[in-house]
């Protein structure tokens, strides 16, 4: 073999490199890694297209177990239920949550304990909703002979037989119940402006809570020296203290609550934020009253009502 063949073969091999080094030096993609293979038993979730997702909000609503309350009779089971609220938070009360409480559930319940339920059919405030009334005679343990009537108002949905509000009086002072509902989200006052002879004058002072409760005492108001309307909402002579829990799914708002927790009252009756009339906020409110030495009459002028 001769060197020119030689130097020829070397050359073939050299331009033969050259190109395959500039293929490779002009290339602007990186060779695809390998990923390792990972074992996994969970399903493949495949994402749907987002035009192609319906989403439908549908509320939904606990279930509750209606348990017979502690005590060997009857007596026992209704303190038991006055002292805890049958251990649940309102505006669950003694045991029945609005808007997730059947009535089928509660009218057994209820019976069992003494009430007599009066059927007054549908409550003019709305088709859908039928209206209950029924009070029972409570011989409190510490006298047998006196006894206490405890009111109760329902109102119940037809279509899905669930009670969706509910009234009672309550016999508790207002710093105890504060104790457990917590500072209002708002507090109205309506005072009564027309003198009807000697009976006394009233106001009603409402404790309203978005959650579904509303906290109403109705009492008898005074003029103080300076002709200051002076209502005592803790006094120990306290007329009425009522007590009316809702489902805030259903209704919200105070003026749309008022109509089925005092019926008759319209937004005429001049219920006014306290705070605006007083400058007492809720919070200031909350402690005033839960404050065993503070000072609980509220003076406001004459004029914010007798115009």
């Amino acid at each position: 073999m001769n060197v020119t063949h030689i130097y020829r073969g070397i050359s073939r091999y050299f331009s033969l490199f050259l190109g395959i080094f500039a293929l490779a030096t002009c290339s602007t993609e990186t060779p695809p890694v390998p990923s390792p293979t990972v074992l996994d038993s969970s399903p493949t979730i495949s994402a749907l297209p987002t035009s192609s997702i319906t989403t439908t909000l549908t509320p939904t609503r606990p279930i509750y177990q209606l348990d017979t309350p502690v005590g060997e009779n009857l007596i026992d089971q209704l303190n038991f239920l006055l002292e805890t609220n049958g251990n649940c938070a309102y505006p669950c009360w003694w045991g029945l949550h609005p808007g997730s409480t059947t009535w089928s559930a509660a009218d057994g319940y209820l019976e069992a304990l003494g009430y007599s339920l009066d059927d007054r059919g549908i409550s003019p405030e709305s088709s859908d909703l039928k209206l209950f009334f029924g009070d029972f005679i409570y011989p409190p343990v510490e006298n047998g002979l006196l006894s206490t009537v405890y009111d109760l108002v329902f109102y119940v949905q037809q279509s899905t037989e669930l009670i969706i509000m509910m009234k009672t009086f309550i016999d508790i002072d207002l710093a105890t119940i504060l104790e457990s509902t917590g500072i209002p989200d708002d507090i109205f006052l309506t005072v009564q402006t027309y003198d009807i002879g000697s009976a006394p004058m009233y106001y009603t002072l409402s404790l309203y809570y978005e959650d579904g409760i509303l906290i109403s005492v109705h009492d008898e108001y005074e003029f103080d020296m300076q002709n200051n309307i002076l209502i005592c909402p803790q006094s120990e002579k306290r007329r009425d203290l009522f007590a009316f829990f809702w489902d805030p799914m259903y209704l919200n708002g105070f003026f749309n609550v008022l109509p089925f927790a005092t019926p008759g009252a319209t937004p005429d009756d001049e219920f006014l934020s306290l705070e605006n009339i007083t400058e007492i906020p809720p919070e200031s409110f909350y402690q005033m009253i839960t404050d065993p030495s503070a000072n609980h009459c509220i003076p406001i002028s004459s004029d914010v009502f007798f115009h």
